[in-house]
């Protein structure tokens, strides 16, 4: 598969926010605002998520993946919790699934977990600035899109004499090429 770039991220983003905002002003001349946006969300949550699973090399997982939306979003329903808790469990919905598929290890993963607050923080900010539903996606979608840049691996400086330490870091680096390498088989 080939990786997602910031490009096609930033389109995604476009795509998303149009598709999303046309959705909620049809719907909204005959659904409550509260109904709509309940719904949407898990539905441009899928939509990422079925990006996501298009750009991953990993094969195995996808099914779980899309299994765990549908209770996520389920359970979401059922639970009728309040709107930004709702956002927030499933960006990090989103922040798991790039975490699986994207990120070897668990800097990288933290790294992006910032990212995805960053993106909480600024679709709020867009949303009580302009009050726009559009701009507030655009922003939340957008700033997701700067994973990409999120590197693989983390640059480990070892020591240099020769100490139990510096073996270790040896071992640690050439586990970390072998799981990334797993990680690229998968």
């Amino acid at each position: 598969m080939k990786q997602p770039t910031f490009v096609e991220g930033v389109l995604v983003a476009l795509i998303v926010a149009a598709g999303g905002t046309l959705l909620f002003n049809l719907a909204q001349l005959a659904y409550p605002i509260d109904a709509i946006l309940r719904l949407l969300i898990p539905l441009l949550n899928l939509c990422y998520v079925i990006y996501l699973s298009t750009r991953c090399r990993a094969r195995l997982g996808r099914t779980t993946a899309f299994a765990a939306w549908f209770l996520l979003s389920a359970a979401g329903l059922m639970l009728s919790l309040p709107l930004l808790a709702l956002i927030a469990l499933h960006a990090f919905f989103i922040w798991v699934v790039r975490s699986l598929y994207f990120h070897p290890g668990p800097f990288s993963a933290a790294v992006d977990l910032a990212l995805t607050l960053c993106s909480l923080a600024a679709s709020l900010w867009a949303s009580l600035q302009s009050g726009n539903l559009f701009l507030s996606i655009w922003c939340f979608f957008l700033i997701q899109a700067l994973f990409v840049l999120i590197p693989v691996e983390w640059p480990h400086k070892c020591p240099d004499r020769n100490t139990e330490e510096e073996r270790f870091c040896q071992a640690y680096q050439t586990a970390q090429k072998a799981f990334a390498k797993l990680i690229a088989h998968m």
